[in-house]
């Protein structure tokens, strides 16, 4: 059983909103009874409503964060370290927004939950709002990861495997992911090529799987460093692309 929590409520919630619906579809189809709180259902009240009716094992969503905090439709807060994320207990959490692995994920398998996957800094997605979400090539190399993170999710639950297998399986497969893409963008003859890698490569690494026993770390991950808030201050002057991270 699974629970999506889908804000859709200005650009960037749309655009991730929209990726997250194929996820949806995903778990549909392998069999999973699903709740899709999308929109203005995607409130405090109907997460936890669904929680204790129906304590879902997989949680999901894709929404606006900070270290502490997850938020809902119109960023109102939906998940908060040390007041209520005890309800994460005995979950597998899969939480695209910012921040909240470094604070808010630690809390919550504090509490019994089981697995947290989350981002230690903002994710930054680059989009083309000239494309429909689904059809933006640049939001598409920096969302599609996810939906390749949570395919595995829901396999390799029904396939019975323990929490730590599961945890390294999801997170190995976002990383695969990234790294195709980055290598797509390697070799891409555009300006927007070096950008892209920036970003990409910095959400790769700032992902994170967070278990009982610690914060998952790979054997061999290179982490690039670029100086963010310049970049993200020349792109946004320079580029016709908006440059959004998952932030409050």
């Amino acid at each position: 059983m699974a629970c999506f929590v889908r804000p859709d409520y200005e650009v960037l919630t749309h655009w991730v909103s929209s990726y997250l619906k194929l996820a949806v579809e995903s778990a549909q189809s392998l069999g999973l009874q699903v709740f899709d709180l999308y929109g203005s259902q995607a409130t405090a009240e109907s997460f936890f409503n669904v929680l204790s009716q129906f304590n879902p094992y997989i949680v999901c969503s894709s929404t606006h964060g900070l270290e502490n905090v997850v938020y809902g439709q119109d960023g109102t807060p939906l998940l908060t370290g040390c007041v209520n994320d005890q309800a994460l207990s005995g979950k597998v959490y899969f939480a695209l927004a910012c921040r909240t692995a470094s604070a808010l994920g630690p809390s919550s398998i504090s509490k019994g939950g089981l697995i947290y996957w989350g981002w230690l800094e903002d994710f930054i997605v680059i989009m083309d709002e000239s494309y429909p979400p689904l059809q933006d090539p640049y939001a598409y190399s920096f969302l599609h990861p996810i939906l390749d993170g949570l395919d595995v999710l829901f396999r390799s639950i029904l396939a019975g495997v323990d929490v730590q297998t599961l945890a390294r399986n999801v997170y190995e497969a976002v990383v695969k992911s990234f790294n195709d893409e980055i290598a797509y963008w390697r070799t891409a003859p555009t300006a927007t090529a070096s950008q892209m890698l920036t970003y990409l490569i910095h959400d790769r690494d700032t992902f994170v799987p967070i278990t009982a026993a610690g914060i998952y770390t790979p054997p061999a991950m290179v982490t690039a460093q670029f100086p963010l808030q310049a970049f993200l201050a020349v792109g946004a002057a320079t580029l016709p692309l908006a440059l959004k991270g998952l932030m409050k």
